[in-house]
């Protein structure tokens, strides 16, 4: 009598090639999802950092009376982020119009402010 070969079980190639195909596109698509959000915080970050640095320069220039430099960064600690101050009159009402300009990696921010001159 002949022994029955039992008939093997498991997935073919194909079935194991068209698995690792899904699962290799679920894992770029997860990987640029983290990518893109990662870019997007540390964007975020800098322009936070921009953001109080400027206020700063702001409340600083206010405190000397507007009399101050017109450029500079902010030291070794923010290494990258810079500012600029540009100084106008409004012919309208006369005020003094300062522009402070906050620049950092991820973009800049403009604070302007009013004073009397």
């Amino acid at each position: 009598m002949k022994k029955a070969i039992p008939e093997a079980g498991g997935f073919t190639l194909i079935e194991v090639m068209a698995a690792l195909a899904i699962l290799s596109g679920v894992i770029v698509t997860a990987l640029a999802s983290v990518n893109y959000h990662l870019d997007a915080s540390l964007r975020a970050r800098d322009i936070v950092t921009a953001t109080v640095l400027g206020r700063y320069k702001a409340e600083e220039t206010r405190l000397m009376g507007g009399e101050a430099e017109t450029e500079g960064d902010f030291g070794p600690a923010f290494d990258g982020f810079m500012w600029k101050i540009g100084k106008t009159t409004d012919e309208a009402t006369g005020l003094l119009r300062y522009e402070i300009e906050s620049t950092g990696p991820g973009g800049k921010v403009v604070f302007v402010m009013y004073r009397e001159g």
